[in-house]
């Protein structure tokens, strides 16, 4: 997707509050949700869950975006569920998206745990923890894991 293609409907999305639909060069599948804020290289979502509720706040960086649908195909559907539901919106975070090292510093200042993926290098995996430190090439969690 070209990339002021994408900026402006992610401004007017953010404008209007609309929930859109993306999809992604290194993932199957979509994500719906609002877009709480963008930079030059991410993206902000508040995802909408299998659920239709709030499912949290997820990064995603731009050039992996492939396609944006704005409004979501499901829009209508998702806002009045979660009317319906009386589920509020979560305040949005106030999250460093200028690089990818403040992204992942100001989540771990606000958030205990963080997940991280790095679908490129292995696809199948994602770490889960609290935020011990962050440089330019590299973040060190304090993982959980199931055991």
């Amino acid at each position: 997707m070209r990339t002021l293609d994408l900026n402006g409907k992610l401004a007017e999305a953010i404008k209007t509050r609309s929930i859109v639909r993306l999809t992604r060069k290194v993932e199957a599948g979509h994500a719906d949700g609002y877009v709480i804020a963008k930079s030059n290289q991410w993206l902000l979502l508040l995802l909408i869950g299998e659920g239709v509720t709030y499912a949290g706040f997820q990064a995603f960086r731009l050039r992996d975006v492939s396609s944006l649908q704005a409004p979501s195909p499901y829009a209508s559907f998702y806002q009045a569920a979660l009317r319906k539901r009386r589920l509020r919106r979560p305040a949005a975070p106030k999250l460093n998206l200028s690089t990818t090292q403040e992204l992942v510093r100001s989540a771990g200042a606000r958030f205990p745990l963080v997940t991280l993926h790095r679908e490129k290098a292995d696809p199948d995996v994602c770490h889960i923890g609290r935020v011990v430190s962050v440089s330019p090439t590299s973040a060190s969690l304090l993982e959980v894991t199931p055991h």
